[in-house]
């Protein structure tokens, strides 16, 4: 929520940074994966959209993504696939 100190322009962080959940670093499950996040500003970072080993887009901003769509992962929603949702 703005103005609580957690989120990315609270922290200092320049839009277009946006909060990612912290799980979506991790492999496996910890008490903080739902709990933490990070800032990141998606359009640093490409991936390769087309599985040519080349990363050729820009990482999709959370106000893109569909809460319900599986669109990047049969069985993450888009918005899961990218770390802007909780874990399920």
């Amino acid at each position: 929520m703005p103005g609580s100190g957690f989120t990315c322009p609270d922290r200092g962080a320049l839009a277009p940074a946006e909060c990612r959940y912290w799980w979506w670093l991790e492999n496996m499950s910890s008490q903080y994966r739902n709990t933490l996040g990070f800032c990141v500003d998606p359009t640093k970072y490409r991936y390769d959209s087309n599985r040519d080993m080349t990363p050729d887009t820009v990482w999709p901003s959370c106000t893109t993504l569909s809460p319900t769509a599986h669109n990047f992962d049969a069985t993450l929603s888009d918005a899961a696939a990218w770390g802007c949702v909780a874990q399920p």
